[in-house]
């Protein structure tokens, strides 16, 4: 009986196919097999031939291609219900079609889920090729609240590395209004489901930095009525740090306004 896998890696990818396959590269490359890559093609009219021939033999690859250009937040969310639908009981890593795998990433998270069993959530760093951070945690601690140090106060600052216990990752969806973006409305109600997350000190993603024709291009910002909507559907309509958060966004965006005029 095929063992499950303790890892599942979420990719959604647009247009980038040589970016992808250095994707899969950094993980094929892991001293780790536990693990399933979902991999979510949102171009479907982009020749991912050569790509989609060298993985079909690789029994840890599952392989989705949507009919038409749905955007990120909603390819994550069929990932997301690929495993629920399955009952996965592990944790899911999500990794952009931009970024690779560190060598030891997989077995440095397997090591940390086992000796912090308590924890649903953890969070490691994101790191430009040449050494530089992205992430940075002024904190002073490993234990870190979603909403008030990412969200509120800026005290942890920059894209990280999210890897989420089952149930919780799939119980939640990203924002459906909203084709790419806004991922904060995820990690904020996941906090409300799981708690704070675990800060672990170590680089477990790399990355070249923001790389047009993404799933992310395009992107628009929303109205704060629709972000407001998406907090009443979540329950986090009466969250008052979500809400000074929307209101320092509105006045960034008039003073923005003024400027430009």
């Amino acid at each position: 009986m095929k063992t499950e896998p303790l890892f599942a890696i979420i990719t959604p990818t647009h247009n980038r196919p040589e970016l992808l396959r250095r994707a899969i590269a950094s993980i094929q490359n892991q001293n780790f097999t536990a693990y399933e890559h979902i991999i979510i093609n949102d171009s479907p009219y982009f020749d991912y031939q050569s790509v989609e021939t060298e993985i079909q033999e690789d029994e840890h690859i599952t392989y989705l291609k949507n009919d038409e250009n749905i955007g990120k937040n909603k390819s994550l969310n069929l990932a997301l219900r690929h495993l629920k639908n399955k009952k996965f009981s592990g944790s899911v890593l999500f990794l952009d079609d931009d970024d690779t795998l560190s060598p030891a990433a997989l077995i440095t998270l397997e090591k940390n889920l086992k000796s912090h069993p308590s924890f649903s959530w953890i969070v490691s760093n994101r790191t430009l090729i040449n050494g530089s951070p992205i992430t940075v945690n002024n904190t002073g601690q490993q234990k870190v609240s979603y909403i008030y140090d990412c969200i509120l106060f800026k005290r942890f600052k920059g894209d990280a590395t999210h890897l989420i216990r089952s149930p919780a990752c799939y119980e939640l969806e990203f924002p459906k209004t909203v084709s790419s973006g806004e991922e904060w409305l995820y990690f904020a109600e996941l906090e409300k489901k799981v708690g704070d997350f675990l800060y672990l000190n170590f680089d477990c993603t790399l990355s070249e930095g923001y790389l047009e024709g993404g799933v992310t291009d395009g992107y628009k910002m929303p109205s704060c009525k629709v972000l407001i909507q998406e907090l009443k559907t979540r329950g986090l309509s009466n969250t008052t740090p979500l809400l000074l958060y929307l209101f320092a966004r509105k006045i960034k965006s008039f003073l923005r306004t003024l400027t430009n005029n």
